[in-house]
């Protein structure tokens, strides 16, 4: 895909892991981060459920409003050690 940026192949399943995970931790309710990022209730959900893949701007959106750092929420091998991603 010409004139797209590339993501790591993994992101939008890490992305959905990592969004869930936190929403499931923190206790947020998806409706009221919705509200405070913006989106409707049902993006979040297809978010979380990895059904639909946020773009870049708003995953660096999510990255900072969870605080979890935007290589974290993309690349599924960043605890392990095995994350060559150039963030």
């Amino acid at each position: 895909m010409k004139g797209k940026p590339s993501m790591p192949c993994n992101a939008p399943c890490a992305f959905a892991i990592r969004f869930d995970e936190w929403l499931r931790n923190c206790g947020r309710k998806s409706r009221d981060v919705a509200a405070e990022l913006g989106q409707t209730e049902s993006t979040i959900s297809l978010w979380r459920s990895g059904k639909r893949c946020p773009t870049l701007a708003q995953m660096k959106d999510v990255s900072e409003y969870t605080r979890i750092p935007l290589c974290e929420m993309i690349c599924l091998h960043h605890h392990c050690g095995k994350c060559d991603c150039a963030m």
